[in-house]
């Protein structure tokens, strides 16, 4: 992540990724077998629950490094004075400074 990069991208992830937890999570309970016959759907269950948990810590991954990108630019932004602002310089005050050659 680039300092002053746009953060869509990021958040557009963490919504694919929470989505696909959500779906996957709720897959994978609605599928689960309540018999020992339909032991195939508990193994493609538990494939689902792993890809549940991995595409919710992907999620709260990219949540943290975001929120840890804009706490060490606003630390940054702090360090600085604000902007002030400055008259423009006049001919006679550069001369008078001696910034000039005339």
């Amino acid at each position: 992540m680039r300092p002053f990069e746009s953060n869509f991208g990021h958040i557009v992830a963490i919504n694919v990724h929470s989505f696909a937890a959500v779906a996957l999570g709720i897959g994978a309970w609605a599928i689960w077998p309540d018999t020992a016959k339909g032991w195939g759907f508990g193994v493609i269950a538990i494939m689902m629950a792993i890809g549940a948990l991995s595409a919710a810590i992907r999620a709260i991954r990219t949540a943290i490094q975001l929120y840890g990108q804009s706490r060490l630019i606003a630390a940054y932004q702090e360090q600085g004075a604000r902007p002030k602002s400055s008259h423009m310089a006049s001919m006679e005050t550069l001369r008078t400074a001696g910034m000039l050659d005339e």
